[in-house]
């Protein structure tokens, strides 16, 4: 589908310029803003978000990159929830060791997109979106949420907690585990200080509080408490898979492979983590392999930089796995019932608010117009050299006004005083001058006028300038 809405040539970024953005992505239109070099997509990103109070969910090519820019985002909005969404270190069909905190961090990120707070934004590396996660749908669904004065027995309540993907156990010592003592049920939540006490009377829960184990005292009494699935997994069908599995004995593979699976039934009917556990967490699931966009509220915002690389790395990915696993199910090392476990390329394009960050015009740009205008805007990558007699109109083309608060990406937190004339080197060139803590100021030279943005607070709070030459920034 060809673009709707005329291109927008732009001299630089601006505050009318974003907010037509926001405006554009709010009426469901894809947006497409090339010549954006690497190193101004931060900077870009950074005089964007002010105008998008949306939960964000952006799209880069690396792990590294991810915290990279998580960190910044985190300095530069304090006010907003900021995530980076861990990779799996295990690739699909390998058997290595279960990776509980990455999982556990995946999991705080889908509840936070799911409970739809808009100040959330996250950080995505492209190859923890091809590894699925739980269906939304399924983690919504199976959330327990328990009450004071509830009608319900101890023995239901356990029962829920295992099916939840929690450890029975005798005793209480780390997140992940319940266990049952009369009236009483322990809990110990994923990412909670302490577990939670649930006491009964008879079949009415009496109260719910946070319960200090080691100390034997209760911390705070509280009014409910929801819990939260700690797999990523449909683990409801748990039961049915083990049986499944029992049942059917011999799953045509070879028999080194068959009794490492069989070792597998014992640790995963008594919900304990072992190596191996991620080959059978995709069978517990009805539904084909969900990415963690799915999880983006409808109205959310879907940012990816450098949308033609990301492509061609995800199908080129999804590829070479769907090799790997009819080459291992030919070779007796996976049941041939197996399925495929990737997310394809595709989900990306099917969400409505999308924003795509590229050095030049992707070829991939038409697959995320199928229902949507797609409006282009072009940014330069250099700018000429300034005059005296401009100073006025590139004062006006800043995003910002003198006497506002801004953000230096490498810097910090300062107060923008106006473009001042420096005469170094033998040229006279405008500068920015930012007034920083105690005494410090700084002079921003013309070509990296894009490093400083708007100070992204939504509630206007009077940030703490930076103290320059320190680990403040």
């Amino acid at each position: 589908m060809e673009p709707t809405t005329s291109v927008n040539q732009l001299s630089q970024p601006s505050v009318a310029t974003h907010a037509a953005m926001g405006s554009a992505l709010s009426a469901g239109q894809s947006v497409l803003v090339t010549g954006v070099a690497a190193g101004g997509q931060t900077p870009f990103l950074l005089t964007l978000l002010p105008h998008a109070l949306k939960a964000t969910l952006i799209v880069v090519n690396s792990e590294a990159e991810a915290q990279r820019l998580s960190t910044t985002l985190r300095r530069a909005f304090p006010n907003r929830v900021v995530h980076s969404y861990p990779t799996h270190a295990v690739y699909p069909y390998e058997t290595g060791s279960y990776e509980s905190a990455v999982v556990r961090q995946r999991l705080v990120v889908l509840a936070d997109l799911l409970a739809g707070h808009r100040d959330t934004i996250v950080v995505v590396p492209w190859r923890a979106i091809v590894q699925g996660t739980v269906a939304p749908a399924v983690y919504q669904a199976s959330q327990r949420t328990y009450r004071c004065d509830d009608t319900l027995d101890p023995v239901t309540m356990t029962a829920q907690c295992v099916a939840l993907g929690y450890q029975l156990v005798q005793t209480l010592s780390q997140p992940g585990e319940v266990r049952r003592h009369g009236g009483v049920v322990d809990v110990f939540p994923d990412g909670e200080p302490y577990p939670i006490r649930v006491e009964f009377f008879g079949n009415e829960i009496e109260s719910i509080s946070h319960y200090d184990m080691r100390r034997q005292l209760i911390m705070s009494f509280l009014p409910d408490y929801t819990i939260s699935l700690r797999i990523e997994a449909d683990w409801s069908n748990q039961p049915a898979l083990l049986e499944h599995l029992r049942a059917s004995g011999d799953y045509g593979m070879r028999e080194a492979a068959q009794l490492e699976w069989d070792a597998f039934l014992d640790p995963f009917s008594h919900n304990l983590p072992f190596p191996g556990m991620s080959l059978l967490l995709p069978l517990l699931n009805d539904t084909p392999p969900c990415s963690i966009i799915d999880a983006l509220p409808a109205d959310g915002l879907l940012v990816c930089v450098e949308p033609d690389p990301l492509m061609n790395q995800m199908t080129e990915y999804a590829s070479r796995l769907e090799k790997q696993r009819t080459r291992l199910i030919h070779h007796g090392l996976l049941p041939a019932w197996y399925p495929d476990v990737v997310v394809p390329a595709r989900a990306i394009t099917a969400h409505t608010h999308v924003l795509l960050l590229s050095e030049t015009v992707p070829i991939a740009a038409k697959h995320y117009a199928t229902q949507h205008a797609l409006t282009h805007m072009t940014l330069p990558s250099a700018r000429r050299t300034s005059t005296l007699s401009d100073t006025p109109n590139l004062a006006a083309s800043l995003p910002f006004a003198e006497g506002q608060f801004v953000c230096h990406i490498d810097h910090g937190i300062a107060l923008y005083e106006g473009i001042v004339m420096q005469h170094v080197a033998g040229l006279t060139k405008p500068y920015l001058k930012l007034r920083y803590a105690g005494a410090d100021r700084l002079y921003v030279p013309e070509q990296q006028f894009d490093r400083v943005t708007c100070y992204g607070d939504p509630t206007n709070a009077a940030p703490s300038l930076t103290v320059l030459g320190t680990r403040d920034w």
